[in-house]
């Protein structure tokens, strides 16, 4: 729908990026509704809310 802002998802788009790479996409990313995994939690902290998923549960 026209108007609307889209739902971003990116499936451990930051284990293939450098660190340039990766602050171009956070910066890309700041009016927007994203959805990410990654398994290097580090590299978003401070950036929205984080939910860790462990054996097919969120804890």
């Amino acid at each position: 729908m026209r108007g609307e802002t889209p739902v971003i998802i990116l499936d451990d788009i930051l284990s293939e990026l450098d660190r340039t790479r990766r602050a171009f996409i956070f910066k890309g990313l700041d009016d927007s509704q994203c959805i990410m995994s990654t398994c290097e939690s580090q590299k978003v902290k401070n950036r929205g809310n984080i939910l860790k998923v462990s054996k097919g549960r969120i804890i």
